[in-house]
C-alpha cells in the first residue's frame, strides 16, 4: 500500500465510500442523523410498492428518494434496461469479444480518466475501473460518432455503483442517446442549447440574478456545462446527486434545469455580491460540497 492509497483509507467517507472533505465532515453527520430515520419511512414505502404494485403518485415518492437498496431496481426499469437486455441478450459481450484485439481511437483519454475516476470505491470492488473501461470502451465501439467525452466516465461510474457492468452499459446509452441528447459531442450542440433555455428561465424566474449576471459579464455557461454534462456528479455531494438522479430518471431533462434554479436560488444573497467569474466558481464549489439532502 503506497502513501496515496494510505491516505485514501484513512480519510472520512460517506455511505457509499466516497471521500468527504475534512469542511464536509459536519455537516455530513448532521444530514446522516436524519437520513438514518428517513431512510427507514422509505424502505418501508418501497416494500409496500413492490408488494402491492400499486404505484400511486411516483413523483411524491421518488421526490423523497429512492432508498440505496432499491435504486439499481427501480434504475434499471426507469432506464428501459430489461427490455434491452431481452431485445439484445448477447450485444454488449460481443462487442467486447469483437474488438477484443483491437484499440478504439479515444483509448489513450479514457485510460486517462479512468485512473482517476472515483479512486475509492476500488477498496469496496477491485474490478471497478476495469468494469468502467470495458464501459466506456465498449461504447465508444457502438457508437464511433460520439466514441468517448470527457464526464461520460462519470456517468457510468455512478451507474456501476448501483447497476453490474452490461446494465451499466445499457444505462450510459440511454443518458448519451435518449436523455442527454448532443451533449457529449465535440460541438457540444446539446449543451449549448440548453444553457440558452436555461438562460432564458433564470430571467422569468429569478430576474434579479439574471440582471446581476448581465450587469457583471458573468459566463453562465461555466456553471452550466459542467453541471449539465456531469449530471452534478462532483459538484454535489453523492446522495444529492443520487436523489437529483432518481428524478432525472423519472421526469427526463426538465428536472436539470429545476435543479440548476434551485441551486442558485439557494445561493442567490451571496451570488448577488460577487463581481467576477472567478468569484463565481470559488463560491459556488465551496457553497455546493455543503448541500448534503435527502429530499430533493
Amino acid at each position: 500500500v503506497n502513501h496515496y492509497d494510505e491516505e485514501i483509507l484513512k480519510a472520512s467517507k460517506d455511505m457509499y465510500g466516497f471521500i468527504l472533505e475534512e469542511s464536509q465532515v459536519p455537516a455530513y453527520e448532521v444530514f446522516f442523523a436524519g437520513w438514518v430515520e428517513h431512510l427507514q419511512k422509505q424502505n418501508a414505502a418501497f416494500e409496500n410498492l413492490l408488494q402491492s404494485h400499486y404505484f400511486g403518485d411516483l413523483v411524491v415518492l421518488f421526490s423523497s428518494g429512492i432508498p440505496p437498496n432499491y435504486r439499481g431496481q427501480f434504475w434499471k426499469i426507469l432506464l428501459g434496461i430489461p427490455g434491452k437486455l431481452s431485445c439484445f441478450p448477447h450485444y454488449y459481450q460481443n462487442i467486447l469479444d469483437t474488438h477484443k484485439n483491437e484499440t478504439p481511437q479515444s483509448s489513450l483519454q479514457i485510460e486517462k480518466d479512468i485512473m482517476r475516476t472515483f479512486i475509492s470505491q476500488t477498496l469496496k470492488n477491485k474490478n471497478f475501473h476495469n468494469s468502467l473501461r470495458n464501459v466506456l470502451i465498449a461504447y465508444a465501439w457502438r457508437n464511433p460518432t460520439i466514441g468517448y467525452c470527457q464526464s461520460m466516465n462519470l456517468i457510468a461510474g455512478v451507474l456501476l455503483i448501483f447497476l453490474n457492468e452490461e446494465e451499466s452499459f445499457w444505462g450510459l446509452c440511454y443518458i448519451v442517446e435518449e436523455l442527454c441528447t448532443m451533449y457529449y459531442i465535440p460541438s457540444m450542440t446539446g449543451i449549448l442549447v440548453d444553457t440558452s433555455v436555461f438562460e432564458y428561465y433564470l430571467t422569468e424566474y429569478l430576474p434579479e440574478l439574471s440582471k446581476h449576471f448581465r450587469d457583471k459579464s458573468f459566463n453562465l455557461s461555466l456553471l452550466t456545462s459542467r453541471w449539465f454534462l456531469r449530471l452534478f456528479v462532483k459538484t454535489l455531494p453523492s446522495e444529492t446527486v443520487f436523489r437529483i438522479w432518481d428524478l432525472f430518471f423519472f421526469r427526463g431533462p426538465p428536472l436539470l434545469f429545476e435543479t440548476a434554479l434551485s441551486i442558485l436560488k439557494l445561493c442567490q444573497a451571496g451570488l448577488l455580491k460577487l463581481n467576477d467569474d472567478v468569484e463565481l466558481a470559488c463560491y459556488m464549489d465551496a457553497k455546493m460540497k455543503s448541500y448534503f439532502s435527502y429530499d430533493v
